[in-house]
């Protein structure tokens, strides 16, 4: 509607390449949906084992992810 990329774009055809197991196809359409993994895998962790400092770590975590999101997202509509 607007021509503009969304930051969510690429995302299934990303999980749909990893699954076909072409990483490098997967990480050319979404480059977050690496980081997003480990930090759903460190949640379901943390929810699982309730590590003393594991909230601490899915935070950084999710902001780490969303940084990269956000960088990605500013440089598609820059570049």
């Amino acid at each position: 509607m607007t021509g503009f990329d969304c930051p969510g774009c690429g995302f299934q055809r990303s999980i749909i390449a990893l699954l076909k197991g072409d990483l490098m196809d997967s990480f050319h359409l979404f480059p977050e949906l690496f980081p997003l993994i480990i930090t759903f895998l460190i949640l379901v962790l943390q929810i699982k084992f309730k590590w003393e400092k594991g909230s601490f770590v899915v935070l950084v975590a999710f902001i780490f992810t969303n940084l990269i999101m956000l960088g990605n997202w500013l440089y598609k509509l820059i570049g």
